[in-house]
């Protein structure tokens, strides 16, 4: 490999070419022994353009550094710096970047009657309240999107990139209903732009929020035979169910499901899924856990999830949790039956903490955890407790674990008798800087409490695992706490620079 470094000190040239290329490709980490550290890059720059073409994301990134020669225009401490390199063809350079996208993020465009960030309280971080529309974190990070914002030359991109899956926000194929619920009439475009993406072979996740009198009963039944007949590339159909919360101030038509709407929704789908497994093989369509915590009905079995391919959505992470819990605990016994029994089981015991458990949780998972504390507490002869927290902030509506408010945590644990006792709390409610919804962090938690409290990864084998004391991760610094961003979506699902690559190695 050779090359050199020109230095650039036109301050004309540098002012006029940071404009044009908008400066936001800034490297956050340079991979030890690779090209780019050998060629001097270094956290903290920015890559302005490569080969002479601006970049708008990682896509165009790993597109062109496939190129055994590259040039590379940077800009380190307010100059300007080209880089002429010879690599060999499709050697990655080994720079992680401070964002996936250089040239900003797409805003949402739509006026949805039912947005869960219009229900947002003031006061809490900016990040919160901002709404995306952009196909790129569609596919990186799995956020869902309306489509009605995307124009055709996004599209081709789509197309020509192989973006795929996409997360689409559908609620109904219906035109006019479409339109209604998301307060536009650009939804009809997003309808159009789906039906072009579904003829060139993209594959899409959709979204249907289930509005009670607006978006289910016939209406549901034609969008579902729509996505059958009409639709070649449907991967799934997830329905959840609307939330209306204490800061709604929308539609007066958008109300929340009773459980008699949420047991119809289940029926529903069940039979669309024989529907589905009929032509394509696959359930395709399923109902969000939360329908089945409404009714009060067991969740389904596994194959019903197909692949779990919306767990981020809220469908499928009850059944998964139980599993693995289960299958964890299966383990042990089986270990234990093999190990002598009574003495193994004695030593589980002895591992056992010495002071009491308090598991804090949502009002939604909460009959998933008693059950399998339930089965635990056949193995470990200990005092646990679960404490449900209502939330006060967004309302009783709204039930999920990962939405709990810091201070509605602090309440909870403040009228609860748990001064002698260790809480266990789960990694979901902060996000990846470590802070609740509310912006607090696990220090801050135990300054107001005087508690002694840990963190738990949310997943059945580490619950498991977290009441004899193991696998909890409250000894990290707080930023290190939760695998979880502002989007509400899992680090596992962001795709990773191998992934961007296959994408971008197929043209």
């Amino acid at each position: 490999m050779v090359g050199r470094c020109d230095p650039i000190d036109q301050e004309h040239i540098r002012d006029r070419t940071l404009e044009a290329m908008g400066a936001k490709a800034l490297v956050r980490k340079v991979a030890r022994g690779s090209v780019a550290e050998r060629w001097g890059i270094r956290p903290g720059d920015r890559l302005l353009s490569l080969n002479g073409n601006r970049l708008r994301d990682v896509f165009d990134y790993q597109l062109l550094i496939q190129e055994p020669e590259l040039e590379l225009l940077m800009q380190r401490d307010g100059n300007l710096i080209t880089l002429h390199i010879l690599k060999e063809e499709s050697q990655d350079l080994g720079i992680e970047f401070e964002n996936s996208l250089f040239d900003g993020v797409k805003k949402c465009n739509s006026n949805c009657l039912f947005c869960f960030v219009d229900q947002m309280p003031n006061g809490l971080r900016r990040t919160l309240y901002f709404k995306d529309d952009d196909y790129r974190l569609s596919f990186l990070h799995g956020n869902f999107i309306t489509l009605n914002n995307l124009i055709p030359e996004e599209a081709e991109r789509i197309v020509k990139f192989r973006i795929s899956p996409l997360y689409v926000s559908l609620h109904s194929t219906s035109p006019q209903v479409r339109s209604f619920l998301m307060g536009t009439s650009r939804a009809e475009h997003g309808l159009r732009m789906l039906q072009y993406l579904d003829c060139q072979g993209v594959s899409t996740n959709i979204q249907i929020v289930l509005c009670p009198g607006i978006n289910d009963g016939t209406v549901l039944e034609s969008t579902l035979a729509d996505l059958l007949f009409k639709y070649n590339h449907i991967n799934t159909v997830g329905i959840v169910p609307v939330a209306r919360g204490n800061h709604f101030h929308g539609h007066p038509r958008i109300v929340n499901c009773t459980p008699e709407k949420a047991g119809e929704l289940i029926e529903t789908v069940e039979r669309w899924q024989q529907a589905f497994r009929a032509k394509r093989g696959r359930n395709t369509v399923f109902a969000a856990d939360e329908f089945f915590v409404l009714t009060r009905k067991p969740f389904p079995e596994r194959t019903y999830y197909d692949h779990f391919e919306q767990l981020e959505n809220g469908i499928g992470l009850c059944r998964l949790f139980m599993d693995e819990a289960e299958a964890y605990l299966e383990k042990m016994l089986s270990q234990a039956r093999i190990g002598g029994g009574a003495e193994k089981r004695a030593k589980m015991t002895i591992r056992a903490p010495s002071l009491p458990l308090l598991i804090v949780t949502g009002i939604t998972a909460k009959p998933v955890l008693s059950e399998v504390l339930q089965k635990v507490l056949s193995i470990y002869q200990m005092d646990v407790e679960l404490l449900a927290v209502p939330n006060s902030s967004l309302g009783p509506r709204i039930t999920v674990t990962g939405l709990l408010f810091g201070k509605d945590i602090i309440e909870a644990l403040s009228s609860s008798d748990c001064a002698k006792r260790v809480v266990l709390l789960p990694d979901i409610i902060f996000n990846s800087y470590g802070r609740t919804l509310d912006g607090m962090s696990l220090h801050e938690l135990k300054e107001n409490t005087g508690l002694s409290i840990r963190v738990v990864r949310s997943e059945g084998k580490a619950f498991v695992q977290s009441i004899p004391g193991r696998n909890t991760v409250g000894g990290k610094r707080d930023h290190d706490l939760s695998l979880e961003s502002d989007t509400g979506k899992t680090a596992t699902m962001v795709k990773s620079k191998e992934e961007i690559a296959h994408v971008c190695h197929q043209h």
